[in-house]
């Protein structure tokens, strides 16, 4: 498979909002939807996880996707709200593979002027089968922690990945 910005996403643990899995589809990257700095993005609300929140929705990363021009060209970002959560919290991330592109993904917390507090790259994702997934711990040193932005990774765009499945009977 290749590992490139597209495909899908979910974002669950104890933060509901999310992004599930379908056939691929693009988040459209025209100048005209482009915006130029972090704070031209909307941000989709993250609310905790509480016994009335206790079904998650789910969101194809495309429908929450934005197009964010920087310096370097246009990349496809999704940006969540997390001011509704406090710390420590966790947000479960899962990209479901499919054979035709992976969301490489970096997450990126921000704080509330949005700028960087921590980046995870992909490499920090765990496999199992066609799934990776992370735990990201919103911590009490985090208190600033405003949003939690998506990107794609540069070190693993463009990459191949190669699945070998065995078995015996």
């Amino acid at each position: 498979m290749n590992l490139r910005p597209t495909g899908a996403l979910v974002v669950a643990g104890l933060l509901g909002g999310c992004v599930t899995a379908a056939p691929p589809r693009h988040v459209a990257l025209d100048d005209a939807q482009c915006v130029r700095t972090m704070q031209g993005l909307h941000a989709h609300p993250l609310l905790p996880v509480t016994p009335e929140h206790k079904k998650i929705a789910f969101m194809d990363f495309a429908d929450v996707g934005q197009c964010l021009s920087n310096g370097s060209g246009k990349i496809a970002v999704a940006l969540f709200d997390l001011r509704m959560v406090r710390p420590p919290a966790l947000a479960g991330i899962t990209i479901q593979a499919n054979s035709a592109a992976t969301l490489a993904t970096a997450v990126t917390l921000l704080d509330s002027h949005r700028e960087p507090i921590r980046r995870i790259g992909f490499s920090e994702f765990v496999r199992r089968g066609d799934t990776f997934t992370l735990d990201v711990f919103v911590n009490t040193s985090d208190r600033d922690a405003a949003y939690l932005l998506l990107t794609p990774d540069a070190a693993w765009v463009g990459k191949s990945d190669v699945t070998i499945r065995g078995g015996f009977s």
